[in-house]
């Protein structure tokens, strides 16, 4: 760990242990004793302080992060360097720490172990969706939820909702993740499970409220995520900075750029493969923003197939649109809603227009429904 380099830091920025006892509320001898090295770190309070202290660095944050992971002998610490590496998106760290984890005697974190290897899979897209979502539903029903502590028992309600959530099942995801705010609120008891369970929590309630065209409501949650001065997780704000963007992307051309643009810079230096991913989507919702409102079209460069059939349709040339189109659909028989909407607008037919619109609804995503409605 880097102690005199932190020590130095927080004297610079006049930051002193009572302030750190009072922001991660703890003791003031506590936080002493671990800046002291007389104590191990409680692992959210040191990547609390590596965030307080260096929230541009995020390859630093880290390295310090692997560290730690690496020499720290406290047992309690490994829910939390599974969560937030989870949440950060760090996947090979996760995976050595679930890894380590399974041989330990302890058995909730071996308990522990078991759901964020679930959670790793579904983010490492070893299976197909549905095949998630069927592996899920056995854990859930063959897991003795009075055995497993309460956090375990919500993270593996959170494997469901995402399963909901990757198939589209929107509705579902909603009404099961409301069930979840009171367990979070009432029974979790660990201040940093409390927080990121919530922020899980507030992060699909938003998408959902944005899918239902419901957009204040979604804005000011997604403010609420990023807002919050315990939110250390690039992800998650980039996220939320993300779905305002979207929800003014069929209204207001410069606010959603703003925001798309906002949700780019959280992800524009990424340390891991998921925060790649996140920077290709924001850029081709970016794209997306672009040709919809005919803006620069001659300096986009769509990587989606899809985006660019939509940008040579805004360009006038329905006919290198439905050349592409017609390929993506041999490649994925199942077209998407947008695929439908783009070939309605390229061939100007309106049943297909008609299907794009009640595919949106039936996914319960009327805020994109928008588009084919506006054009019958």
């Amino acid at each position: 760990m880097i102690l005199e380099k932190i020590h130095k830091d927080l004297y610079s920025k006049g930051i002193s242990n009572r302030k750190l006892a009072d922001m991660f509320d703890t003791s003031h001898s506590t936080i002493n004793d671990m800046l002291s090295g007389k104590r191990d770190f409680d692992f959210s309070i040191y990547t609390g302080i590596l965030n307080l202290l260096y929230p541009n660095d995020l390859q630093l944050i880290k390295n310090e992060v692997y560290n730690f992971c690496d020499t720290t002998t406290r047992k309690n610490n490994l829910p939390l360097e599974l969560e937030y590496t989870n949440l950060t998106g760090e996947l090979e760290l996760l995976k050595v720490l679930i890894e380590k984890g399974k041989t330990s005697d302890n058995k909730t974190n071996k308990d522990f172990c078991d759901v964020y290897e679930l959670l790793h899979s579904r983010n490492a897209e070893e299976k197909s969706k549905e095949e998630y979502l069927q592996e899920v539903r056995n854990i859930v029903k063959n897991t003795n939820t009075k055995k497993v502590s309460v956090e375990i028992k919500i993270l593996l309600e959170f494997a469901l909702i995402y399963a909901f959530f990757d198939l589209g099942e929107y509705e579902i995801v909603h009404e099961y993740t409301k069930r979840l705010e009171s367990s979070i609120n009432e029974e979790v008891t660990n201040n940093y499970f409390q927080f990121t369970l919530g922020l899980r929590k507030d992060e699909m309630i938003a998408s959902c409220l944005h899918k239902n065209n419901r957009l204040e409501e979604c804005r000011k949650l997604c403010k609420k995520i990023i807002n919050d001065d315990r939110n250390h997780f690039p992800l998650t704000k980039a996220i939320a900075y993300g779905l305002i963007g979207e929800s003014y992307i069929l209204s207001d051309f410069e606010q959603s750029k703003h925001f798309l643009e906002r949700s780019l810079q959280c992800v524009q230096n990424p340390c891991n493969e998921k925060m790649k991913y996140r920077y290709l989507k924001v850029k081709n919702t970016l794209d997306f923003l672009h040709i919809h409102w005919k803006v620069n079209l001659d300096k986009i460069n769509p990587v989606d197939p899809l985006e660019l059939a939509y940008l040579y349709i805004q360009k006038g040339d329905k006919e290198k649109a439905i050349v592409l189109l017609k390929e993506i659909q041999e490649k994925s028989p199942n077209v998407s809603p947008f695929w439908m909407y783009y070939w309605g607008i390229a061939a100007e037919d309106r049943e297909m227009l008609k299907k794009s619109f009640f595919e949106f609804l039936r996914k319960k995503n009327p805020y994109y429904a928008k588009l084919p409605q506006d054009k019958l």
